[in-house]
């Protein structure tokens, strides 16, 4: 598996630097947040990354995609643009979180039917999107099986399993991806926090927290995955701290959780 970082766990970082830390750290990939490319050029964002050895991963994220009247396609729209621009990085689209829209019935055929909106917008640019679930309760697609169901919409529609939101689910990590999983989000729960009154701010490093991630990342190894591992976390504790030292920290914490320790490009 090979790592990489989400911007957002150093989220207060201009890019330039944000970039350089994920260098200087280890990591092949980076995961870009859309915020942090406004009023910036592409030529100028994918010169900085091919300068740093760097690859775009994803480009994130299209939030509350499966909102009817959001102006979703829209904002997957500018942010496709980006991912081709960037060498075809992932699109990242994720579910809306409002207890009225978690409670419907029809909740998973709306985010299909979200989804088939956005494959044409997806084609038209080259790119592919990830469905990626959110373990909270008030959240639309709530398990990897939901996302599977939601991403089987569209042949250009992958899956982000992320660590954090299937330990928030509390239930066994399936015998084998289901779907097309591309990218797994490595984040831990802080210890002590109860699962239902966790928050994004409860993240922590892999290895830090109570949800066993190492042994997650050898259930999917075992099941064949071999994908990117991408730290993400939402620590305000953390966008406080040096971008190199957090980073490095990341990269540390990521690789000793992989099923073979080392250099962090298995």
């Amino acid at each position: 598996m090979r790592l990489g970082l989400n911007l957002a766990t150093i989220m207060t970082t201009p890019l330039p630097a944000a970039l350089e830390a994920a260098r200087a750290a280890g990591f092949a990939l980076v995961e870009l947040r859309a915020p942090a490319l406004a009023g910036l050029q592409p030529a100028e964002v994918a010169a900085r990354m091919a300068g740093a050895g760097l690859q775009a991963l994803s480009v994130n994220a299209v939030e509350g995609f499966d909102a009817p009247g959001s102006g979703a396609e829209e904002e997957f729209r500018r942010q496709a643009q980006w991912a081709a621009a960037l060498g075809g990085a992932q699109v990242l689209v994720v579910p809306v979180r409002a207890a009225a829209a978690a409670e419907r019935t029809d909740r998973l055929q709306r985010a299909a039917e979200a989804v088939a909106r956005l494959e044409p917008v997806a084609r038209a640019a080259g790119v592919r999107m990830a469905v990626e679930f959110l373990g909270f309760a008030d959240s639309t697609v709530r398990s990897l099986a939901e996302a599977a169901q939601v991403a089987a919409a569209s042949p250009l529609a992958d899956l982000v399993l992320d660590t954090f939101h299937l330990g928030l689910q509390g239930g066994p990590l399936p015998g084998a991806p289901a779907g097309r999983l591309a990218i797994v989000h490595l984040a831990d729960l802080r210890a002590g926090v109860q699962r239902g009154r966790a928050t994004d701010a409860d993240r922590c490093l892999p290895g830090e927290g109570s949800l066993g991630i190492a042994a997650t990342l050898a259930r999917l190894a075992a099941a064949g995955y071999d994908g990117p591992a991408s730290v993400e976390l939402f620590d305000p504790v953390l966008w406080g701290q040096d971008p190199l030292a957090v980073a490095a920290r990341a990269f540390a914490a990521a690789d000793a959780a992989l099923p073979v320790r080392g250099a962090g490009a298995r």
